[in-house]
């Protein structure tokens, strides 16, 4: 059986989350030095192990269907995610914002743009619905939807190695 040992890499997450591993990654990368056939994460967040390690099979998991949507769409066509992120980017106020939070988009592209211009522009990056399964976080105070260089770009074409996005029921 073929294994695999990672490298660290420039990858950097392109969402914001609570619980994130950012930091262990940043600092502590030297306990992340295993060798492994295939990397499973469940609970994927911003995907901050996931970037860093760079898998060339990964299996990604997360409860919040609206993330995974996210990646699928990354995968799927970051051009166009990107688009719509720079349209959020031009029309970045307090009261856009209120406006895109409440919209209900169609196509798995726009809920992405959707998700991640919420990400970047709510209060700490904090994602928490209502009861009624609402995006309910205050804007907050950051003003760059699109960021200095556009990890989308970057993740993209390397989205070939999520070879799976399982749903929890």
């Amino acid at each position: 059986m073929e294994t695999q040992k990672h490298k660290k890499t420039t990858f950097v997450p392109f969402l914001k989350w609570a619980g994130g591993k950012r930091w262990l990654v940043d600092k502590h990368f030297d306990l992340l030095n295993v060798e492994f056939d295939r990397f499973i994460e469940p609970f994927l967040g911003s995907g901050a192990v996931f970037f860093r390690l760079a898998p060339e099979k990964a299996i990604l998991c997360d409860k919040n269907s609206q993330l995974i949507d996210t990646y699928r769409a990354i995968q799927e066509d970051w051009q166009q995610v990107e688009k719509y992120i720079k349209s959020h980017h031009t029309n970045h106020n307090k009261e856009y914002y209120y406006h895109i939070r409440s919209k209900n988009f169609t196509t798995l592209v726009e809920k992405a743009a959707q998700f991640i211009y919420l990400n970047r522009t709510c209060w700490n990056g904090l994602y928490r619905v209502n009861l009624k399964g609402q995006f309910n976080v205050p804007i907050g105070t950051k003003k760059n939807v699109v960021l200095g260089y556009t990890r989308e770009k970057k993740i993209g074409p390397h989205t070939h190695t999520l070879n799976a996005f399982p749903r929890f029921p």
